[in-house]
């Protein structure tokens, strides 16, 4: 037998798609719904692979017009979107979102969003969700029995140690600060704890085109022995992402969480963010913690490329 999943904007596209691909004697096994269209699986008998199509020279190509047009939607850098269509018209895959899924790996990097078992610093621009990150990688952790500990670099700010013990409460973690020498409230570093733990620092907010701003941030994560995690806010420009996400790829970040993904309708900053710095790993969507970080994998950004219509609704 053989298994395929189709993506559409509706079931009855969907039904279309397997009826066209599969034939009459295709089986729905699955559906399922959200806010990004249908996805449905469904089997058919396996009619074996026909080599001598996929030798053929003059196999159709993608439907690269609907991709161009929806990078060009998301305002996508032109240089950056050629680079994509060409490898998209390498993959060969006729579902536009597949196809893109399949080649966007090959032009940005991607990657999981694991917590070491050392120190990990949030750091972004003022204003990018840091705290918020902070609180749901905290969540994650408990509920993987990984309880860690929770700093504060963002301490000296008005309200910004209570905001955070606000955000962290239901979890019964009160948060200790952190000065710049990266000691902690109690003159511990968290390199020298004994539980050896992970330790989540909330950073302070920099302005990411000022030196002495981001050779403090490095200073930091250096005296942790951390890693440097950026929350970039999606949203803005393709030019500023990219100059954003290569400031701090260049103080040795290598992967970053794109925020505030439900308010923004056009992604083409954070395809030249990509591009240009760290690996996409999650995105983060609302403020509510308990829905946690959501893996941003490549079919998973082609899903959201290709969900959006020109008047940026939905489908």
């Amino acid at each position: 037998m053989l298994l395929r999943v189709f993506q559409a904007p509706s079931v009855a596209e969907a039904i279309a798609r397997v009826a066209a691909e599969l034939g009459e004697q295709a089986v729905i096994v699955a559906t399922r719904e959200d806010r990004t269209g249908v996805t449905v699986t469904a089997s058919a008998p396996d009619r074996g692979i026909d080599l001598e199509k996929l030798l053929r020279a003059d196999l159709p190509e993608p439907d690269t017009a609907r991709i161009q047009d929806a990078l060009r939607w998301h305002e996508t850098e032109p240089g950056l979107l050629q680079r994509i269509l060409a490898a998209v018209r390498a993959e060969r895959w006729q579902d536009p979102v597949q196809a893109l899924g399949q080649a966007l790996p090959a032009v940005l990097p991607f990657s999981e969003l694991t917590v070491p078992a050392g120190a990990l610093v949030v750091a972004g621009p003022n204003g990018a969700g840091k705290s918020v990150t902070v609180a749901k990688l905290a969540t994650a952790l408990v509920l993987a029995d990984r309880r860690p500990r929770v700093l504060s670099a963002d301490a000296g700010r008005a309200g910004g140690l209570a905001q955070l013990a606000d955000l962290l409460r239901p979890l019964q973690i009160q948060p200790g600060g952190l000065d710049p020498r990266g000691l902690a409230s109690d003159g511990l570093a968290p390199g020298e704890l004994d539980e050896g733990g992970p330790v989540l620092v909330d950073s302070q907010g920099v302005n990411p085109f000022e030196t002495e701003e981001m050779m403090r941030l490095a200073e930091l994560a250096s005296s942790l022995r951390a890693e440097i995690l950026l929350v970039l806010p999606a949203g803005l420009s393709a030019g500023e992402s990219a100059d954003i996400a290569q400031n701090f790829a260049a103080i040795g970040c290598r992967r970053m969480v794109v925020s505030r993904l439900d308010n923004a309708r056009r992604l083409g900053g954070v395809l030249a963010a990509a591009e240009a710095g760290p690996a996409l790993a999650a995105a983060g969507i609302g403020p509510v913690i308990g829905s946690g970080l959501k893996p941003l994998s490549a079919i998973g950004l082609a899903r959201l490329l290709m969900s959006r219509t020109e008047a940026g609704e939905v489908r």
